[in-house]
C-alpha cells in the first residue's frame, strides 16, 4: 500500500535471523551523483553493480530493508530490474527525487512519508528523508514543508545530506545514506549501538 501518512511499524526486529537494514539515496541512474558525491566509480553500470553487490553482500533474501529516499532516477522497468536483483524485503520512504507509485510498482512492499519503526524494547526511531535541519552542497534548507518535527525524544533516521555527516548525537539524528557507510546498508544492530552509546 502506498500513503503520505504517518505510520508506525512495531517489527520483529529480534525474531529469528530477521535483521534489519537501513540506507539512502542510491540514486541509480544519476550521472551527476558520481561528481557531487565523489562515489568510486567510473561511470553509472560500475556504480549500479558496486551498490547492488555491496547490498547484497550484508543483506539476506529474508531481511528487511527501509531504504530513506531517492532511490532512482531510471525509468520503471529499470529501476524494477534493480530492485529485483536487491535481497530483502524492501520498505521505503519517499524523497524528493522519488515517485511514490513507480516505488510502489517497483518492488517495494510498503511506501511512506515517514514512519515510526521499533529496533527493540525500549527503543523507537522515527524514519524520514530529511533531517530536522541541513543540506548538502552547503545549500541552505529546501523541503521544509516536507521536513519531520521534533515531538519526543526518539532518534531519526534520515538520507537527503549525502556525505555531509554520519551522526549528530546532540540532535538525535543519524544520516543512514549510502555515501557515509561504504556504500552499503547499515543494520539496526549498529543503530542501537549508536544510540546507547549516546546515552
Amino acid at each position: 500500500a502506498c500513503t503520505a501518512g504517518l505510520v508506525s511499524w512495531d517489527l520483529y526486529l529480534f525474531n529469528g535471523e530477521v535483521v534489519k537494514w537501513f540506507t539512502s539515496d542510491l540514486h541509480f541512474g544519476h550521472k551527476n551523483i558520481l561528481e557531487y558525491c565523489d562515489r568510486p566509480c567510473e561511470d553509472l553500470y560500475q556504480m549500479q553493480e558496486m551498490l547492488i553487490s555491496n547490498w547484497n553482500s550484508v543483506v539476506k533474501p529474508i531481511d528487511d530493508v527501509f531504504h530513506l529516499g531517492d532511490f532512482s532516477f531510471l525509468r520503471p522497468a529499470e529501476t524494477r530490474a534493480i530492485s529485483a536483483s536487491l535481497n530483502g524485503n524492501k520498505h521505503a520512504i519517499w524523497g524528493n527525487h522519488d515517485s511514490r507509485n513507480n516505488l510502489v510498482s517497483c518492488g517495494f512492499t510498503s511506501v511512506y512519508h515517514s514512519a515510526k519503526l521499533k529496533l527493540a524494547k525500549d527503543v523507537y526511531v522515527h524514519l524520514n528523508h530529511f533531517p530536522y535541519y541541513g543540506d548538502h552542497e552547503g545549500l541552505e534548507d529546501r523541503y521544509v514543508e516536507l521536513r519531520p518535527k521534533r515531538t519526543d525524544t526518539n532518534w531519526l533516521l534520515h538520507g537527503h545530506v549525502h556525505d555531509c555527516w554520519q551522526v549528530k548525537a546532540e540532535e538525535k539524528m543519524i544520516n543512514v545514506g549510502c555515501d557515509v557507510w561504504g556504500f552499503k546498508p547499515v543494520s539496526a544492530d549498529k543503530i542501537l549501538d549508536i544510540i546507547r552509546k549516546s546515552r
